[in-house]
């Protein structure tokens, strides 16, 4: 019973929340946390009610103290995790901001049917939207969704209709387009 209560533990997966939190940790502006570290990275599972499992990843800020979010939509049909690896999730880490990206359905390390950024895929945004802003080091008041290119159609879609969702913004970068 104790091997597999410390295999359930290790096991990095997670069930994404319903609602959105009422309170959490309070973060300081981006500025104030202001570091040269680049971070750590973490990788999650987030297990959906069907049974999909959705490959999550997330570059923390250095410390331990409560920081502000990005989540991510991946462009084009592309896997997203690998974007915690990229420079510029580097200095967002630097900045004092967490960056939380996935591989949508079907994509990269996620399991399930691939809906070309779709009502389901939008319905997987806003899960991961959801769970990160119920992490102990998030404050939900400071969450930002970032979208580029036809990840921009995950973006609309989980926010237009989502009303819980309760972002503090969305920056979108030529979406949906592909500019050279």
């Amino acid at each position: 019973m104790i091997l597999w209560l410390t295999l359930l533990a290790c096991s990095g997966k997670d069930v994404p929340p319903t609602g959105w939190p009422d309170d959490g940790c309070g973060a300081s502006t981006p500025a104030e946390g202001q570091s040269s570290s680049s971070g750590s990275t973490k990788e999650r599972t987030l297990t959906l009610d069907d049974g999909t499992e959705l490959a999550v990843a997330v570059r923390w800020p250095a410390g331990r103290g409560c920081v502000g979010a990005i989540v991510y939509a991946p462009p084009g049909l592309d896997p997203g995790t690998g974007a915690v690896l990229t420079e510029q999730s580097k200095a967002f880490a630097a900045a004092g901001a967490a960056l939380i990206t996935f591989d949508p359905r079907g994509r990269g390390d996620s399991t399930g049917e691939e809906d070309a950024n779709g009502r389901q895929g939008q319905e997987d945004f806003a899960a991961v939207i959801r769970w990160a802003a119920w992490q102990d080091r998030v404050d939900p008041a400071q969450v930002v969704v970032y979208s580029r290119s036809f990840g921009g159609a995950l973006a609309a879609g989980a926010l237009g209709a989502d009303p819980e969702l309760a972002v503090r913004g969305w920056v979108d970068y030529e979406s949906p387009g592909w500019l050279q």
